[in-house]
């Protein structure tokens, strides 16, 4: 993963504007790239008409896949459902425009719930995990399923048929893999596909551990047999990607679909149970019973059961992803690196203590 250092000047956005048909030529426009893009530069731009939007220019290490799917599912969601997501205005999966590939949407008024949330106490954070477990809820209730034989990727297609959702898959926009049958051998790709960089790495010694976790998964695999529903999921629910507005408390959009997939219900529900950016024991505890409240408990128990099954190969994806992006997370923020490490280190030797290799 690279960090997105480029800048791309008024020049540019304003082609974008007059190929959307949204700038006239008596009409100027100002521009404000904001803090929220890591990976890709965001740039908030206000129209002297009142009208804003938002340019989010995609990391151009990745092609074509990451900005369609994105915006694919953007587009689905803001057509067919009541999950609050920017509506997209227009996009390009080339450079051929303004040299970058590009989504072009409608600004959201609000703060990123990040902002705020480590200042708010337990009771005022509870609207918003009620409300985001709603939306997360309605997220997975949505019935869609692929055309084939492969029931795990992203997006190159959603339509609607005779009240359900049939989807086109295409590989993972991460490694270009894929799509697959089943869950095993996406994650012994995801991990096999992290192995060169791992290489080049001051971790390279952890190549040949991953690589003998990826042949206990394969043989694992010969065991099972996949064939549970899977799910829309969004793969980075956080603070940061929920748009808020402070005053009324209520959520405004959930943003940045880009890893967006179809894909196994483990994604998003170990955020939405486990998940480190929320805060402590009692913020968990409130959320499984926001979820059981929604799901019943019966349904509760099989996914927690499923996951629990499969969590050490999940960790083992997330790690082998980990060892290779941690330095790019901490862009801006080197003095962190140390404890991150430590951190790092302590994770991956425990996965592999659960693997015995």
């Amino acid at each position: 993963m690279t960090v997105h250092t480029h800048q791309i000047k008024d020049e540019q956005i304003k082609k974008v504007l007059h190929h959307a048909n949204i700038l006239n030529d008596d009409e100027n426009f100002i521009s404000l790239r904001i803090e929220n893009g890591f990976c890709n530069p965001i740039y908030h731009i206000r129209i002297s008409n009142g009208e804003q939007y938002i340019l989010k220019v995609t990391n151009p290490l990745w092609k074509l896949l990451k900005t369609r799917n994105e915006a694919i599912v953007l587009d689905f969601l803001h057509t067919y459902t009541s999950i609050p997501v920017p509506k997209v205005i227009s996009y390009s999966c080339t450079n051929d425009l303004i040299g970058y590939e590009y989504i072009l949407m409608t600004y959201i008024q609000g703060i990123p719930l990040s902002d705020i949330y480590n200042s708010l106490s337990f009771e005022e954070r509870k609207p918003y995990l009620l409300q985001l477990v709603k939306i997360y809820t309605d997220m997975i209730n949505i019935d869609i399923t692929s055309v084939d034989v492969n029931k795990l990727g992203c997006f190159e297609k959603i339509a609607s048929k005779n009240g359900k959702f049939e989807a086109v898959l295409c590989p993972n926009v991460d490694s270009q893999l894929g799509p697959y049958e089943n869950i095993y051998d996406y994650s012994c790709d995801y991990i096999q596909f992290r192995l060169p960089e791992m290489a080049k790495s001051k971790y390279s010694h952890y190549v040949s551990k991953f690589e003998a976790i990826i042949k206990l998964l394969r043989e694992e695999q010969k065991k099972m047999i996949f064939d549970e529903r899977v799910v829309l999921t969004h793969t980075d629910i956080a603070p940061k990607n929920i748009i808020i507005d402070p005053k009324t408390q209520t959520i405004q959009a959930l943003i940045d679909w880009e890893w967006s997939s179809l894909m196994i219900v483990d994604q998003d529900f170990e955020t939405m149970t486990l998940g480190e950016v929320w805060k402590g024991e009692q913020e968990l505890m409130f959320l499984r019973e926001c979820l059981c409240a929604s799901f019943g408990e019966e349904r509760m128990k099989l996914y927690e059961e499923r996951f629990k099954n499969r969590r050490n190969m999940n960790d083992a994806v997330s790690e082998a992803m980990v060892v290779v992006a941690y330095t790019d997370w901490y862009h801006g923020r080197e003095h962190l690196l140390d404890e991150a490490e430590k951190n790092l280190e302590r994770d991956v030797e425990n996965l592999f203590e659960k693997f015995h290799v």
